[in-house]
């Protein structure tokens, strides 16, 4: 039943490939896809991140403020209301029309009232469009990528 199982967790679990596939591995510029040569913004990221994100690909540029040039945009968001107030502004300026948006995982204890629909939600009313992609980038952080709703 449920409850011994949940007691008693096997010690060694049997996890197929396919299912880390697509992370396992994965630098976390390449979680992002960020592209060789690409101008990108990192926003209200934690201590270290952009140094965690190393190697980035040949001739990519960080900046930490959106600017018209930026292919895409990394933005941390921590709790509910900073992304609704921040949602409207990132998405008139996302002249690129890429955003991820990363917010604390429910596990991590630093927030449980942002997950991948509440993003999605917000960024729709936005007119951004959640292309399902929902990535891990560590035990802290989740992101969903958001682009501009193709006309």
């Amino acid at each position: 039943d449920l409850p011994t199982a949940i007691s008693r967790p096997p010690i060694d679990p049997v996890v197929p490939p396919q299912a880390l596939a697509g992370v396992v591995g994965k630098s976390i510029a390449e979680k992002l896809s960020i592209q060789p040569a690409s101008i990108f913004a990192v926003l209200n990221a934690p201590p270290n991140f952009i140094e965690r994100m190393e190697p980035l690909p040949a001739q990519a540029t960080v900046r930490r403020q959106m600017s018209d040039d930026c292919d895409l945009v990394v933005w941390f968001v921590r709790s509910r209301r900073e992304l609704q107030e921040g949602m409207a502004l990132r998405a008139a300026r996302l002249t690129g029309g890429r955003l991820w948006v990363l917010f604390p995982k429910k596990a991590s204890g630093k927030s449980d009232e942002l997950s991948a629909a509440v993003v999605r939600e917000l960024g729709q009313a936005q007119g951004l469009t959640g292309a399902d992609r929902n990535v891990s980038i560590d035990a802290d952080w989740s992101a969903l990528f958001l682009e501009r709703a193709k006309a």
